[in-house]
């Protein structure tokens, strides 16, 4: 007996005494942009009325668009609660949920990449680490020069650790990152932005008895209860400024972004400090203390070597170089 594989969307069988025939399909997944926009907005809003709402269509053609997209995957995408309670995702929503806003991502730089207008238009997708946030001005002067030509041009910024920010730059969802040059970059080619990071410290309540130094030290902290970054390297350098002190550091939670550190700690009592870098948007109730000796890192623009950029982010990118040789 011999078997032949046919190269078909399925294998067929012979046999020298009798011919056999087994066809397997092989079902494909051809999912509409359109219905993944509309899952991802359910899974914004965690309401389908509040989604279709938003959407411009009616939720009985939303909720059908979503059943039908459940049935194409074989998958419960979403815990649907009690009539008015919110919905959640499933671990395999979730999943989708991650990988379906890439995809609208690099299909969106895909039509910009093969639109034939004159000027320029799209997204430029910028990421950075926390450590850089107060000096991304210099990419903002960049932005404002070539809006000024190209209106049509918009700048997405996404924040998290360079793990998660690398490998959104190797998938293509990202054009440029602004991380600290310390940073192993892993084969990326960089440009140096030529300045520092904003100092290390501590946001305080006002009338915290930290408030009223002019500069903290490690011993400062003992028995204060600290709200770190969840980065990695982040904490890596607060730790490296804390290994000085003399007491027990008591770390009191993290925080992915600032703004959700300084809303907790703002209802906390005195006992209480958010460690970060320096940020200007800091409210009036409380008070930001330097860390003191705390070292400066130099920053740097990432991008992937040799890859085909959108023309919006090369033309940025261009300004970008540009502006750094008149420094």
């Amino acid at each position: 007996m011999f078997i032949c594989q046919a190269p078909l969307k399925g294998a067929f069988f012979f046999t020298r005494t009798a011919v056999t025939i087994k066809f397997k399909v092989i079902r494909e997944h051809i999912m509409d942009l359109r219905v993944l926009k509309y899952f991802l907005k359910v899974a914004q809003e965690e309401s389908i009325s509040a989604a279709a709402l938003k959407l411009g269509v009616t939720q009985p053609t939303l909720s059908r668009q979503l059943h039908e997209l459940e049935e194409e995957f074989n998958a419960k995408l979403f815990n649907r609660g009690c009539r008015g309670r919110r919905i959640t995702l499933t671990e395999k929503g979730a999943i989708l949920r991650h990988r379906g806003e890439e995809l609208l991502v690099l299909a969106d730089k895909t039509c910009c990449e093969l639109s034939c207008c004159e000027s320029l238009s799209g997204n430029v997708y910028i990421g950075y680490t926390h450590a850089c946030l107060n000096e991304l001005g210099i990419l903002g002067q960049v932005a404002s020069d070539l809006r000024k030509v190209h209106p049509e041009v918009n700048f997405v910024l996404k924040s998290g650790s360079w793990c998660a920010l690398y490998d959104q730059l190797e998938r293509g969802t990202l054009d440029l990152c602004v991380v600290t040059d310390d940073l192993e970059l892993c084969g990326m080619e960089s440009m140096s932005l030529s300045v520092t990071t904003a100092p290390l410290g501590f946001l305080v309540n006002k009338t915290s008895k930290l408030a009223k130094k002019k500069e903290l030290m490690p011993s400062d902290l003992n028995n204060i209860s600290l709200l770190l970054p969840e980065d990695d390297h982040d904490r890596e350098l607060i730790f490296e400024w804390l290994s000085g002190a003399s007491g027990k550091i008591s770390e009191g939670g993290s925080y992915e972004h600032l703004l959700q550190a300084l809303a907790f700690v703002s209802g906390c009592d005195d006992n209480w400090a958010v460690a970060c870098f320096k940020c200007d948007a800091i409210p009036p109730a409380m008070f930001f203390v330097p860390a003191g000796a705390a070292p400066l890192k130099n920053l740097s623009a990432v991008f992937r070597p040799n890859s085909v950029m959108p023309p919006a982010a090369e033309a940025f990118l261009k300004g970008l170089r540009a502006r750094l040789s008149e420094k």
